[in-house]
């Protein structure tokens, strides 16, 4: 995909992530659980809309815990996706490797 849909995505990551910030501000449950549900779905996609094909994303669904996923097997970090790991721990995110324990 193009740089210029790279950034539609994060665009679009970023105002989910505000409008759930503001949500969750005045207390908006579970709208803003929602909203962050989206917003790091967008961010995920964003990134591997370098790799991957729109049919592809759009493949993806809603699915966070495919996203992921597929999200780790492309960074080739791997200590800053265990540093996200052990955050998505201390806050009780719930992940792949965090349900298996």
């Amino acid at each position: 995909m193009s740089e210029e849909s790279k950034h539609w995505w994060f665009d679009l990551a970023t105002q989910y992530y505000v409008a759930a910030r503001f949500s969750a501000f005045a207390g908006l449950l579970p709208v803003y659980g929602n909203l962050f549900h989206r917003a790091i779905e967008m961010f995920l996609k964003g990134y591997l809309s370098s790799q991957l094909t729109l049919a592809e994303l759009k493949n993806f669904h809603h699915n966070l815990q495919r996203i992921w996923n597929r999200f780790k097997q492309e960074v080739a970090d791997q200590h800053w996706v265990a540093s996200m790991m052990s955050y998505a721990n201390c806050t009780n995110l719930k992940t792949s490797d965090t349900q298996t324990k």
